[in-house]
């Protein structure tokens, strides 16, 4: 079916249920879906990732550590790695950074 034929179908059909041209009739479910859901999807994607993300920040933290001298080998417990870094402040990491980028 050509588009003006549905178009003009679309008109008459509005017209037919007593609504205005411009009344969003026919909408496609998954795009309301969406509309709605879109932040659930983003806790439910950031949930599924959540592993890696954890990942990419240990490993930073971990990494500036290392680069300020803070530590020289990991600790064996669980619990004295994730403290590795703990008095890294932000301006430190900007420090790091700004020699990354003027070496």
């Amino acid at each position: 079916m050509k588009e003006e034929k549905l178009e003009r179908l679309l008109s008459l059909e509005k017209e037919r249920r007593g609504l205005k041209r411009e009344k969003l009739v026919f909408v496609g479910m998954a795009n309301v879906a969406q509309y709605y859901w879109c932040a659930m999807q983003a806790v439910l994607k950031s949930r599924k990732n959540e592993p890696g993300f954890f990942a990419a920040y240990l490993g930073d933290r971990i990494q500036y550590a290392r680069d300020l001298g803070l530590v020289d080998r990991l600790p064996e417990s669980d619990e004295a790695l994730l403290s590795v870094g703990d008095e890294i402040t932000l301006s430190d990491v900007e420090g790091l950074l700004r020699a990354l980028v003027t070496s």
